[in-house]
Formats: C-alpha cells, structure tokens, sequence
C-alpha cells in the first residue's frame, strides 16, 4: 500500500486508524447498527433494528454519505454556471438534466465501453479537442453545432472500427431468477 511505502520518518507514515478518530468513532456509534461498521453485516437494507432502536445500516449509510457528496458537488457546480451563463433557464435546466441523467449515463457508458472497446479511445480524442478548443479560443472557435457533429463523428468511428476490426464483445445476459 502507499503507507507501507513511504519512510518512517514521514510525518504522517504511523497507523492510523479511522475508529480512532473522535469524529469517525461518533459517526459510527450514531448511524450503525452493530457500533462498528466491521461488524455490520446488514447490506442490503438502509435501516435495521437492533436493541430496540432503527438504525442506519452500513449500507444506508454509504448511499446517504455518497448523496450529500453529490449534493455538494452539484451545488458547486450549479453557483459556477450561475456566475458564467447570464441565462437562467438554460443554467437551470442544464443543471437539472445533468443531475437527473448523469448517473444513467454511467450505466450507459459501461455497457457501450464493453461491447465496443475503441470507444475509449474516441472519448479520448474529444477529450482532447475540447482541450484544444479551450486552449485555442483567443484564437479560434467552433460552432457549438459543428463541435457536437465533430464529437458524434469521432464516437460513431471508433464504434464503427471497432465492429470492422471485430474487438465487439456479446452484450452481457441480465441474471435471472430462474423463475422463482
């Protein structure tokens, strides 16, 4: 691990552990259900009841920590376009579809990197013209229009290669329950 390999000397090299924490050990008294996460075995559901209180269970706890850090972000995100784009409708509805879609998106991208693996590749390339876009805009602009044309381009190719090539992969079988 990275602790294991820097020197002793470090000022922060010594072990530490998270329950050691005056913070961390009452996060963890006050939202698991066992008191310590290690021994919470309870994933699959967001509260479990135990010594006659509801509690929040490991699992509860991980989403519910992982929706504030969104939360936070998109609060980030959404006073910066409010700053930059003198339109608030479009800040706005921007701001709600990118919240709303981006995590469908996710699951999106994974099945399409799956079956076409050049795909990385194409992202890389926009990704890169969209650094050249910004680095070049004293200089020279695209429109907006073009730009989306050019990026759909650079993916439909690199799916299109990597039918041509043969790298696509069979789509992943949704588990069943067989039946029951």
């Amino acid at each position: 691990t990275l602790m294991e390999a820097l020197p002793s000397s470090a000022p922060f090299a010594h072990n530490v552990h998270s329950q050691e924490s005056p913070v961390a050990s009452a996060v963890i008294r006050r939202i698991s259900s066992s008191g310590s996460f290690r021994e919470d075995g309870d994933l699959d559901t967001f509260f479990v009841h135990k010594d006659e209180r509801w509690k929040i269970s490991l699992f509860g706890s991980t989403v519910l920590l992982l929706l504030v850090t969104d939360f936070m972000f998109e609060i980030d995100t959404v006073l910066t376009k409010i700053e930059e784009i003198e339109n608030p409708f479009v800040s706005f509805s921007s701001s709600a579809l990118a919240a709303f879609a981006l995590p469908e998106l996710y699951m999106l991208s994974q099945d399409l990197l799956s079956y076409f693996p050049l795909v990385k590749y194409g992202i890389g390339v926009v990704l890169c013209l969209f650094g050249m876009q910004m680095m070049l805009a004293s200089v020279f602009v695209l429109n907006p229009l073009l730009t989306v044309l050019i990026m759909f381009g650079i993916l439909l190719a690199s799916m299109a290669l990597s039918a041509a090539c043969g790298y696509c992969s069979q789509p992943r079988a949704i588990p069943t329950d067989g039946g029951q």
